[in-house]
């Protein structure tokens, strides 16, 4: 009998069941939820005592690779992202916008928070960029929806910042991902949900400014977000409002623009992987 790992919910119950596993010699593997994330302190300490991981893509394996991780790597994709190919985006956001009421031609702009402790002052000044490059765009048919951290611990900054502009209350639903599909565009700094929005072929921009989402990258190794780096994602890298401005602009108003992330996102986030059965199978394989 083996462990199954899951770093996306957090190390530390997870690293004092790798614990007991190890002194009982039970074989341990590791699903990865963001590619590098196994580079932050708390998870790198465990890496020696998996036998197995199940990665993301070819990217990810390569990050393990050059990490020297020495057990087996299996590029599975993640099982949270099968359902995606379920769901029916346009029925979706046909129903989410009659449930919040909204009329004919109004846009909605979803931003998911990184409000985790160690991240909120990065997460307030992402925030308030935003918020700057909505103001200089013109609020007239926006909806603004700001969706916290799971695991945030302080939220009362979304409405503070955004005072005089129009924001949905969408709390009654407590899955972002399932606020999603009612987004005309979404956008964070880093987060999974801007991976989800890449299976449901929906536009977003990773706003990585120099001290918040840039800084958390390099932390853990990376120079860019990877959905960034193919187009399935737009990033932002500088405090210029106005290049945020544009891009949200040519999201509303240029079909061929959005056609370009669309391909993106249909040729490197696929919704036919299987992860599912591809994890069952690297876990059936230890030994």
């Amino acid at each position: 009998m083996g462990i199954f790992c899951n770093i996306e919910i957090g190390p530390f119950v997870n690293n004092a069941l790798i614990g007991l596993a190890v002194k009982d010699d039970v074989p341990i593997i590791c699903l990865q939820d963001f590619w590098a994330n196994h580079r932050w302190p708390s998870n790198k300490k465990m890496l020696p005592y998996y036998k197995a991981v199940c990665v993301l893509d070819e990217f990810s394996k390569k990050l393990w690779l050059e990490d020297g991780f020495s057990g087996e790597i299996h590029v599975t994709g993640s099982p949270a992202f099968d359902r995606f190919a379920g769901v029916d985006v346009s029925a979706e956001h046909k129903r989410l916008r009659r449930l919040f009421k909204l009329e004919s031609g109004e846009k909605v702009i979803l931003y998911v928070g990184q409000g985790v402790p160690r991240h909120i002052e990065s997460d307030k000044k992402t925030f308030a960029f935003t918020i700057e490059a909505l103001r200089a765009l013109g609020a007239r048919g926006l909806k603004l929806a700001a969706r916290p951290h799971p695991r945030a611990v302080e939220t009362g900054y979304y409405a503070e910042i955004a005072r005089g502009l129009d924001l949905l209350d969408t709390s009654a639903l407590p899955f972002t991902e399932n606020i999603l599909p009612l987004a005309d565009v979404i956008i964070s700094s880093l987060t999974t949900n801007l991976i989800h929005a890449c299976h449901l072929r929906l536009p977003a921009v990773s706003i990585l400014l120099p001290d918040a989402g840039r800084k958390t990258l390099k932390d853990i190794g990376l120079d860019d977000f990877p959905p960034n780096i193919v187009g399935a994602t737009i990033g932002i890298y500088e405090e210029n409002t106005d290049q945020l401005r544009d891009i949200l602009n040519r999201v509303f108003n240029d079909e061929n623009f959005r056609n370009q992330i669309r391909q993106a996102q249909e040729k490197n986030f696929p919704l036919d992987s299987g992860a599912a059965q591809k994890v069952a199978e690297a876990i059936l394989s230890l030994e």
